[in-house]
């Protein structure tokens, strides 16, 4: 028979107590999670302040800025800024994404594998699958302008009208765009949560079908997209109590937050096939963009050697006589 004495009961008070307290005080001031918001086009702190709203959780927001005098959509400019926020967070972190930011994040994260790893999870509300087809959509939106939308070739000649606009001087649209993007997002194990309003009036709601489709046809297992009834682009998750729980339940699912209610993430899944024709459309529009804008560069490429061909015999004359002239100077 086992006996036990006071040095024995002392023990084992004193490691069921730390026990105890290590249990309570790991539950208490558990890590908060990092999460990178990388707000639309007109930027701001809102998404940050209201992210532990639909997260739920702990959370420790780090803004990503948006250049707001170089409007790239998702391209060099909003990539940089998105690559400076990372550098200062040294934890795995969830990407919080909306409009122009969805496509930020995925070109970045096509391009940046290693960052890939680090990541948790994103969630892309309103996502952007070119900015080409943001840019038409955004267009009905202007009752003066929105018959430009329905002119034939509309999709190809007016995102270069657009780029006349100073803030859009940067952006490239025969450039890198997140349906492209998606090409090189194979297999990966990060749950992404795709949201978008059916009749969202900025970005049609089909960048994220296409979207869906493409990442799902490239063996990505943890791909969902919620669909919500209504006209709001960004902020879904804030107004809407139903597509907030689907992501919180997607978000428990993977064992990123604890939830006490949660659905079927299952619901969140559809069959990703019925969405080809939206990729498919997409994917021609953007494929001859490309040969537009491979067009233009060798045109312009051409026309500059043209003219320093014409001017060359000017220019050399010009110059020569500056040497002589200076020359003489010395000379003198």
């Amino acid at each position: 028979m086992i006996q036990f004495n006071r040095n024995t009961f002392l023990f084992l008070f004193i490691v069921s107590t730390f026990c105890l307290f290590n249990q309570s005080y790991s539950a208490v001031h558990k890590r908060p999670l990092a999460v990178a918001v990388i707000p639309g086009i007109s930027g701001g702190d809102f998404f940050a302040d209201t992210v532990h709203n639909h997260i739920n959780y702990d959370v420790m927001p780090y803004p990503v800025p948006t250049p707001i005098y170089a409007i790239d959509l998702g391209q060099r400019f909003c990539q940089r800024h998105l690559e400076n926020t990372l550098k200062k967070i040294t934890d795995p972190f969830i990407i919080d994404a909306s409009s122009q930011g969805t496509a930020t994040a995925l070109n970045y994260l096509a391009k940046n594998p290693d960052i890939a790893e680090r990541t948790q999870a994103l969630i892309l509300t309103g996502t952007l699958a070119s900015g080409n087809s943001g840019i038409l959509q955004e267009l009905t939106n202007w009752p003066f302008l929105s018959f430009m939308a329905d002119l034939p070739f509309s999709y190809y000649f007016v995102p270069y009208i657009t780029k006349l606009l100073p803030p859009f001087w940067t952006y490239s649209p025969s450039g890198q765009q997140a349906i492209d993007a998606v090409e090189n997002i194979r297999k990966s194990k990060i749950p992404i949560i795709l949201v978008h309003g059916m009749d969202d009036p900025e970005v049609s709601s089909n960048d994220s079908r296409a979207l869906y489709y493409k990442l799902r046809e490239n063996e990505n297992k943890y791909v969902y997209l919620i669909l919500v009834n209504t006209k709001q682009h960004v902020g879904i998750l804030y107004h809407n109590t139903q597509a907030r729980k689907a992501v919180q339940s997607i978000l428990q699912h993977h064992k990123l937050i604890d939830t006490s209610d949660s659905n079927n993430v299952m619901d969140y899944q559809p069959d990703h096939v019925q969405f080809k024709q939206y990729y498919d459309a997409l994917r021609y529009k953007e494929n001859v963009h490309k040969v537009i804008g491979t067009v233009i560069t060798i045109c312009a490429i051409l026309g500059i050697t043209a003219l320093a061909k014409k001017y060359r015999t000017k220019l050399t004359r010009y110059f020569a006589i500056a040497s002589h002239d200076q020359t003489d100077e010395t000379t003198s």
